[in-house]
C-alpha cells in the first residue's frame, strides 16, 4: 500500500517477491497439520487454517498491488507464470533425464525441468546420450541426481511426474501445494527393467512427448512454449 501511494515502482517490486512467505507459510501449517493435527482440538486445528489462509489471501493482495503499482508507473506486467516441475524414476539414468530433455526442448519458456531418481546411478545411460544425439536433445546439465524427501525441498516443485511404480512410497507425503502425477507409459516397464532399452525408448520418448505437451497446454493454455 505504501508502494501505491508514494507511486514508488522500486518498493513495490521489492516488495513483490516477499509475499510468497505466506503462501509457503501456509503450505507448510497444512503439511503440518496432516502429519500432527489429531494432537489438537479441532477447534484449533481449523482456527489455525483459517488464519493461515487469510494470511495468505492478504499476501496474494499484497502481490496484486504492487503489480498494479509497477504496470501504472512503468507500463511493466506480469510475466508468464514459470512451472517448476520435478521428474522422478528410480535410477534417474534415462526416462526421467529424457524426460526433463524432451520438456525444455519443447517448452523453455513454460518451466524450469528436473530430475531424480530415488537410486540414483551415476553416469546417464549410453542409450539416453545417442537417443539425445539423434533427436538433437540438450543433456546439458542433466545428471543422475539423488531423490530429497524433505518437505522443504519439495513444496518447491508445482509437479511432480512419478515415471517409476515405486516413487509415491518413496516420497512419503507430498506437499499440499505440490501435484504428484504418475504416468503409466506403455513399454516404460520394459525400458526400466533392463530390458530392450535401444528398440524401446524411441517409443517411450514419444509417449512423455504427448504427455508433457498435454500436462503444458493444461497449466499455460494453446500458446504455451
Amino acid at each position: 500500500m505504501q508502494a501505491f501511494d508514494d507511486q514508488n515502482a522500486e518498493l513495490a517490486r521489492e516488495t513483490k517477491p516477499e509475499t510468497a512467505v505466506a503462501g509457503r507459510s501456509f503450505d507448510r501449517i497444512h503439511d503440518r497439520l496432516q502429519r500432527t493435527g489429531g494432537d489438537l482440538p479441532l477447534a484449533q486445528a481449523f482456527a489455525l487454517v483459517t488464519v493461515a489462509h487469510r494470511l495468505m489471501r492478504v499476501g496474494d493482495q499484497a502481490k496484486n498491488i504492487c503489480e498494479e503499482t509497477l504496470f501504472e508507473l512503468t507500463g511493466e506486467t506480469k510475466p508468464p507464470k514459470r512451472y517448476e516441475i520435478l521428474f522422478v524414476d528410480a535410477r534417474d539414468t534415462l526416462i526421467a533425464p529424457l524426460a526433463v530433455a524432451l520438456a525444455r526442448k519443447a517448452f523453455p519458456a513454460s518451466g524450469r525441468y528436473s530430475s531424480a531418481g530415488y537410486r540414483a546411478g551415476e553416469n546417464l545411460a549410453p542409450e539416453l546420450v545417442a537417443l539425445a544425439e539423434e533427436l538433437s536433445l540438450d543433456l546439458a546439465g542433466i545428471d543422475p541426481t539423488p531423490l530429497s524427501t524433505d518437505p522443504k525441498q519439495l513444496e518447491q516443485y508445482h509437479v511432480i511426474v512419478a515415471l517409476a511404480p515405486d516413487v509415491r512410497r518413496q516420497l512419503g507425503q507430498v506437499p499440499y501445494a505440490t501435484v504428484l502425477l504418475e504416468w503409466q507409459l506403455p513399454g516404460l516397464a520394459d525400458v526400466a527393467s533392463g530390458g530392450a532399452v535401444a528398440g524401446r525408448l524411441r517409443e517411450v520418448s514419444q509417449y512423455l512427448s504427448n504427455e508433457i505437451s498435454d500436462l503444458m497446454v493444461t497449466m499455460r493454455g494453446e500458446d504455451a512454449g
